[in-house]
């Protein structure tokens, strides 16, 4: 319960600490539970499991892509309106409520600036498994091989996902902090 409302508010935190356990799993998929996990993938025979990589490179692109375009443009947005209702907040005659408009707006701000490095990490490149001349030659009569790259593929993109997630969270986490800066000021002035 507390792990869960510590995410809710520093999922910037939660990401991290997940993206670096993914990544390090994704680099080894044939040790532990993650070999179990191989040996069922291999019932799915080498025509599906080439397939399933496919589709898990697509994907990869279209989070990126949604994180990317969406976030990014929201961030920047978010960021020039968090500003402008610091701007307002002198307006309050109030030190006590300017102070409270100012720092929500700050905190908004910074939320919103999170959300955008974190959507600009979706620039960064990741690992990409079962791609390329090499694995296309050491997988020709290695089933287990495609299979490991499966698992690994499907962490890299959780660790997308978990990036997206996380910025979406500072976004909405932003907006709550600008839509109460935004009702304070409304109610000062009333």
């Amino acid at each position: 319960m507390i792990s869960r409302i510590l995410e809710e508010i520093f999922p910037f935190y939660s990401y991290l600490s997940n993206k670096n356990k993914l990544i390090v799993s994704a680099s080894s998929p044939a040790l532990g539970e993650q070999k179990d996990v191989c040996k069922r993938y291999l019932d799915l025979g080498k025509d599906f499991l080439l397939e399933r990589i496919t589709e898990e490179h697509q994907r990869a692109i279209k989070i990126d892509d949604k994180t990317i375009k969406f976030t990014l443009a929201l961030s920047l947005s978010l960021s020039i309106l968090g500003s402008t209702s610091a701007l307002l907040a002198n307006q309050l005659t109030v030190d006590v409520l300017h102070f409270l408009v100012v720092g929500l707006s700050g905190i908004c701000v910074l939320y919103t600036l999170i959300a955008g490095l974190l959507a600009l990490g979706a620039i960064q490149t990741l690992p990409t498994y079962g791609y390329g001349t090499e694995f296309l030659i050491a997988s020709k009569n290695n089933l287990n091989l495609i299979a490991e790259a499966l698992l690994s593929q499907e962490k890299i993109n959780i660790v997308r996902q978990i990036r997206n997630e996380a910025s979406y969270q500072c976004l909405r986490n932003g907006l709550l902090m600008l839509l109460i800066a935004i009702l304070i000021f409304f109610i000062a002035k009333i």
